[in-house]
């Protein structure tokens, strides 16, 4: 594992090929992702227009506090499915702070490749709430949030 970025600073090259990388906030593991090239600086622009909000907000307040470390890259890492694998493992070997095993803000366990799960990936808490929000109302919270920020604007 090296680090990448630390405390506002880059400090060492971008992956090579495929990557999974790991944002640590102090001795505290706190997100784990995948990307090719500079996938990992996409978290160091705050944007709200995000499903994973306590990740967010996490970030407006900690960014500059953290560091970001490539966990595996290049010759570890060959396809985006050992890529998507990779992830799962260290996100299972860390936990999810949503569903109380661990201390990572990811919304969920892994991400897809190629429209597909990958070999292991279960569901979190938080995709089982947006899942209930689809069955019960129609929509999901991303929905609601935005219709609200849409009646808050003023008319030109």
């Amino acid at each position: 594992m090296r680090m990448i970025w630390h405390l506002g600073q880059r400090v060492g090259p971008d992956p090579i090929g495929y990557a999974v990388y790991l944002y640590r906030h102090g001795e505290i593991d706190r997100y784990v992702g995948k990307g090719v090239r500079q996938r990992w600086k996409a978290h160091l622009k705050l944007d709200p227009n995000t499903d994973n909000w306590d990740w967010y907000e996490y970030r407006c307040k900690h960014l500059h506090e953290m560091s970001c470390f490539i966990i595996a890259e290049g010759t570890e890492l060959k396809t985006a499915t050992e890529q998507a694998e990779r992830e799962i493992v260290e996100i299972d070997r860390r936990g999810l702070a949503c569903d109380g095993t661990g201390t990572l803000l990811n919304a969920r366990r892994g991400s897809v490749d190629k429209g597909r799960a990958p070999r292991g990936q279960r569901t979190s808490p938080v995709s089982l709430r947006w899942a209930a929000c689809l069955a019960l109302t129609g929509d999901g919270p991303m929905a609601r949030r935005g219709r609200a920020r849409w009646r808050g604007r003023r008319n030109p």
